[in-house]
């Protein structure tokens, strides 16, 4: 299901250690428009910056390649070998979007593709003090607005359904704007409820 590609991205666009390029692609605002060239050097010299030792700029190439084969489904390559099939369904999400031959862009998610649910369970898991202030979501790292590539409208419209499900309370008094979660309900819970709702699979 859609919900399970949306953790999946989720759990990998998080992983710094292990996907440095996804992490770095979703995670850094600067980063919106990519090239394969442009974006593999930026993220070089991104690398060196943050004192990563003799980072291998064939290896990002290689890793950017990847990354753009796992969300955009280049139908319009005449060179693909019909027996190769390396699009994943990340592509589903449509998160990156191509604009010519050598450009990609980061698109907002659609609200048809994240379920209040799946925002709910990346941010326990990113936020695991159970609050969390509004506006922080729109910086930090690992936020699944960043990672989702999420406008703040749909965002919000998100954090009133958990709310109404008795997920979370908001306190905007004082101009804190802060979230607090107050559910201990298993993620496993939620995707099952996900999973029933939808008739995809009647548990």
């Amino acid at each position: 299901s859609i919900f399970s590609w949306g953790l999946l991205h989720y759990w990998l666009v998080t992983n710094e250690k292990d996907a440095p390029v996804f992490f770095s692609i979703f995670n850094n605002r600067s980063i919106n428009s990519i090239k394969k060239k442009e974006t593999s050097d930026y993220l070089f010299d991104l690398f060196v910056g943050q004192g990563v030792d003799n980072p291998n700029l064939l290896s990002i190439q290689k890793d950017v390649s990847t990354f753009i084969s796992s969300y955009v489904f280049d139908d319009e390559d005449d060179n693909r070998n019909p027996e190769e099939n390396l699009s994943c369904p990340l592509s589903k999400l449509k998160l990156i979007k191509r604009i010519n031959r050598d450009t990609y862009i980061k698109t907002p998610v659609s609200a048809s593709f994240i379920d209040y649910r799946l925002l709910f369970i990346c941010l326990r898991e990113r936020y695991p003090k159970k609050s969390f202030n509004i506006d922080d979501l729109f910086v930090d790292d690992c936020s699944p607005v960043l990672c989702f590539n999420m406008e703040r409208s749909l965002f919000l419209s998100l954090l009133n359904e958990m709310k109404k499900k008795d997920l979370i309370d908001m306190n905007r008094t004082a101009g804190l704007n802060v979230v607090y979660i107050r559910s201990d309900i298993s993620d496993d819970s939620l995707f099952k409820e996900y999973l029933n709702e939808k008739g995809i699979l009647q548990i």
